[in-house]
């Protein structure tokens, strides 16, 4: 007669690396590497590990009511904690809270930020925004058109004659190039020099350079 207190579960001797969550067995059966609940633990690239601790943070955002926070992993394995109140964004950086510039009068204060995160980037959205993305530079997701006019002007004697047309594009840091904005007048040159001025972007934008486009005199055709 076996012994009713004989281990029935599982073969003795075998050694098991799936292991999980286990609710068929009486628990003081089971093996080390399964739980009869898995009510405060993490599942992670397929494996499962104990809830991570708890750390003070002595930074503050003031008197703000929290409008997001994200956590943001880089490809280097570091993490930093992103935090939204009162329109500003704040990235925690050696327990201080510190806000990034280039998203200053980007965000409303008092409606939520959502956030997701993908190959190293955090993408950010609020109502009624644009979306942005942040990977420790925030700039706009995509590239937007710039918002004024290149102007010109004739400056001094030279060798242009003719109606002239201009116009901007906008180039991000992965060099992608962003629509046409909108192009000025037609300016008439006679034997002139012709000065443009190109308009600039608000740094969230993550214009990395520009690129001017003109017409032929007379023509309609726009160069680079």
């Amino acid at each position: 007669m076996a012994n009713i207190f004989d281990r029935k579960y599982p073969t003795s001797g075998r050694i098991l690396f799936d292991g999980g969550l286990n609710t068929k067995f009486e628990k003081t059966i089971l093996p080390d590497n399964e739980s009869p609940d898995c009510a405060n633990v993490l599942f992670e690239n397929g494996s499962v590990g104990t809830r991570g601790g708890t750390t003070s943070v002595a930074g503050s955002i003031g008197s703000h009511v929290g409008d997001g926070i994200y956590t943001r992993h880089s490809n280097d394995g570091n993490e930093t904690m992103v935090v939204f109140g009162g329109g500003d964004m704040l990235n925690l950086v050696s327990n201080t809270f510190v806000t990034v510039a280039s998203a200053q009068s980007v965000f409303v204060s008092g409606v939520r930020v959502s956030g997701d995160e993908y190959e190293n980037y955090l993408f950010l959205g609020q109502s009624g925004t644009s979306a942005y993305k942040y990977n420790g530079d925030f700039t706009s997701h995509g590239i937007p058109v710039p918002q004024s006019a290149p102007t010109a002007a004739t400056a001094s004697n030279g060798t242009l004659s003719g109606d002239y047309r201009w116009l901007v594009t906008y180039v991000n840091s992965n060099l992608v190039e962003g629509d046409v904005g909108t192009f000025t007048v037609t300016l008439a040159a006679t034997s002139d020099s012709i000065d443009v001025t190109i308009p600039t972007a608000p740094a969230s934008f993550g214009v990395n350079s520009r690129k001017v486009y003109r017409t032929e005199a007379g023509g309609s055709t726009f160069k680079l």
